[in-house]
C-alpha cells in the first residue's frame, strides 16, 4: 500500500507525499529482514523488495556516499536542497548492514553503497568532535556537533569510529549531563528532546542492556510510567509523533496530553509486561482501529497517537517511522 512502485521507497506517511527520509527506508529495510526471519513474508518476495531499494539508492546523487535526509520516492536522482544530518542518516547504512546480512545474494549491492560511505569527513580531529551534518547542495559542513550520547545520532558516532574514522576515546566525550525525575536520573535531552524515540531508537541496532545508556533508557521509560500515574492516565509513552490535531510535535514540543504507541514499544527490552499492559490499554482508546483507504478497510494496527484528554486518536500514519520502530522492538 505505502512502497513507492517507482523506487521501492517506503512513504512517509499515508499521505503518499513525495519524498521520504533516509530513517523510513533503513527502517524498512530492518523490517523486511526481521520479517522474513519470523517468517511474515516468503524470503524470494523480501529480497525482491530489498533488491530494488538499492538499484533505486544507487541511482541517487550523494556526497562521499551519504545522501539528504529527504529523497524523492518517485525515481528523481538530483538532490535537492537540503542537510544531510547524521541524526537521520545513520538508520539506513543500519540498515544496509543487515539487508547485507540476510540475504547473501544482495551482499554486492549492499557493500557498494556502504563501502563508499567516508565516515572520516564527519570527524573534527583538532576538535575531537562529530560533525552533526553536511548541505550537499551548498557543500559545506553543519555548524553544530553531533555530541550527545543519549540522541538519535549515537549510532551515526558509533559507525565513525567503528569505521576507524576517529579513535574509540572520543565516544567518552560524548555529552552524559543528566537531569532528574522521580529520583531517577536520565540522561539528556530527555523529556525535552522529542522523548523516548531520541534515546531509545539507537537501541533497535545497539545492544545497550548493560550500558549506562540502557540504565537510562530503562529509568526514562519508568520515570514516563511514574508521571502517567502521578496525573492518572491510564496510558504512558511520550515521544515525537504526528498529534491528533495533524501537527507533527518533537524537540521542545511533547505534550502532557498526546501519547504515542512507539514510545513504550522502544522500552520493552526492559518492561515487557507493563509494556503489554499499556498497549491493551492503548488498545481501549481506539488505537488499533480499522483504518480506511481506498474505500477498504484494513488492520493497520496502532495509529500515530491519541490524545487522552480528548480520547482524539490521529487518523494518519508515518508508515515506515513509527511502524518501523513498533515492529522492530516487538
Amino acid at each position: 500500500f505505502y512502497v513507492a512502485p517507482e523506487t521501492g521507497f517506503p512513504y512517509d506517511t499515508d499521505q503518499k507525499a513525495d519524498f521520504t527520509n533516509t530513517t523510513n527506508i533503513g527502517l524498512y529495510l530492518t523490517s523486511l529482514a526481521a520479517a522474513t526471519e519470523m517468517g511474515f513474508v516468503p524470503r524470494e518476495e523480501a529480497a525482491k523488495k530489498a533488491d530494488k531499494i538499492l538499484d533505486s539508492l544507487a541511482k541517487l546523487e550523494h556526497w562521499n556516499g551519504f545522501f539528504n535526509n529527504w529523497i524523492n520516492v518517485k525515481g528523481i536522482t538530483k538532490a535537492t536542497e537540503g542537510i544531510n544530518a547524521v541524526s537521520d542518516f545513520n538508520k539506513l547504512p543500519a540498515g544496509l548492514i543487515i539487508t547485507r546480512q540476510q540475504f547473501p545474494e544482495l551482499r554486492d549491492k549492499c557493500a557498494a553503497l556502504l563501502d563508499r560511505m567516508n565516515w572520516s569527513i564527519f570527524y573534527n580531529p583538532n576538535a575531537k568532535k562529530f560533525y552533526g551534518g553536511y548541505d550537499v547542495v551548498k557543500k559545506q559542513m553543519s555548524t553544530w556537533n553531533m555530541d550527545l550520547l543519549a540522541a538519535d545520532t549515537r549510532l551515526a558516532s558509533f559507525f565513525v569510529i567503528a569505521t576507524g574514522a576517529a579513535p574509540a576515546e572520543v565516544w567518552n566525550s560524548l555529552r552524559r549531563d543528566t537531569e532528574e525525575h522521580y529520583g531517577l536520573k536520565i540522561i539528556m535531552p530527555s523529556w525535552y528532546g522529542g522523548g523516548i524515540f531520541m534515546q531509545g531508537i539507537c537501541g533497535l541496532f545497539l545492544d545497550e542492556r548493560e550500558t549506562i545508556m540502557g540504565k537510562s533508557m530503562a529509568d526514562f521509560a519508568y520515570a514516563q510510567m511514574l508521571y502517567a500515574r502521578e496525573v492518572e492516565s491510564p496510558v504512558w509513552g511520550w515521544s515525537s509523533s504526528t498529534s491528533p490535531s495533524g501537527d507533527y510535535i518533537g524537540w521542545g514540543g511533547l505534550r502532557g496530553n498526546v501519547v504515542t504507541p512507539h514510545a513504550s514499544a522502544l522500552a520493552i527490552t526492559y518492561y515487557p509486561n507493563k509494556v503489554v499492559e499499556n498497549f491493551k490499554n492503548l488498545e481501549k482508546y481506539g488505537l488499533r482501529a480499522e483504518f480506511d483507504t481506498n474505500g477498504k478497510r484494513y488492520a493497520f494496527g496502532f495509529r500515530d497517537a491519541v490524545d487522552i484528554d480528548s480520547r482524539e486518536v490521529a487518523n494518519a500514519y508515518l508508515t515506515a517511522l513509527d511502524q518501523g520502530m513498533l515492529f522492530l522492538s516487538l
